[in-house]
């Protein structure tokens, strides 16, 4: 995204991109085969705008103060997209996941196991380990290292079918 702005715009300096009309125009550009951007595109144009316009704000290259453009661009110019809700597994696509998982990849089956069962986040599940769960109890303790995002410590039942299973994967990485 910046990278391609730059080439089409070459010689600009940081001041200048401040503008709210370029800057729309340019989040709401053509895709490369010359069809209309998706609402999508047009939306994850503008965050990196943002991201980059918050990062000159912390390096003192824009003013503190009031909006800058790509705010202004996010509000005015970029669609607003449904929500899609979450996507729930049947439980048949379930089973063609795990098998697919066992087959290809099992180290990863601890990880959908809870991610997919336990509702954890991805991220949540990459730092894990297996103190965390209390077999004997039936719980999955989420700290707040764990948890970051919210930095909120919770418990997790944990179905004794799924509890079982995590049993036998832990004895079989040890």
């Amino acid at each position: 995204e910046l990278n391609g702005f730059v080439a089409a715009n070459p010689g600009l300096m940081v001041a200048e991109l401040n503008d709210e009309e370029r800057l729309a125009r340019w989040v709401k550009r053509k895709t490369p085969d010359g069809g209309k951007a998706a609402p999508r595109t047009i939306r994850n144009r503008a965050t990196t705008w943002v991201t980059l316009f918050n990062r000159l704000r912390e390096w003192n290259l824009l003013p503190e103060s009031g909006k800058h453009a790509a705010e202004r661009v996010r509000k005015r110019h970029v669609p607003d997209i449904p929500d899609e809700g979450k996507a729930i597994l049947s439980i048949d696509q379930g089973r063609l996941l795990l098998a697919a998982v066992r087959e290809d990849e099992p180290k990863l089956e601890a990880f959908l196991l809870v991610a997919g069962w336990l509702g954890l986040r991805p991220s949540e599940c990459q730092r894990l380990d297996w103190t965390a769960f209390d077999f004997e109890k039936g719980f999955l303790h989420v700290s707040a290292r764990v948890a970051q995002k919210t930095a909120l410590e919770r418990y997790v039942p944990v179905d004794p079918r799924l509890t079982l299973r995590l049993q036998q994967l832990k004895a079989e990485s040890s």
